[in-house]
């Protein structure tokens, strides 16, 4: 539901990285759309949506993310 009407939602998942490692170090992202509208991102552990501490959205993407192999280093 938006604004009262009900509609439909498409969500595509990608797995990636960073060209540069070094992004993953930090705390806080800013980054823009072409329109020029910034966002900012941040992580946060994946034990906060575990615990309900926080609701990761769409609906069921904490159980896909939590069904990905951890990546051989």
């Amino acid at each position: 539901m938006h604004r009262g009407d009900q509609l439909h939602e498409i969500v595509q998942v990608y797995e990636g990285k960073f060209v540069d490692s070094a992004m993953n170090d930090r705390k806080r992202i800013v980054t823009g759309n072409e329109e020029g509208t910034l966002f900012k991102a941040m992580w946060i552990p994946m034990d906060v949506f575990r615990r309900g501490e926080l609701i990761l959205y769409p609906s069921g993407l904490l159980e896909l993310i939590e069904q990905i192999p951890e990546p051989l280093s």
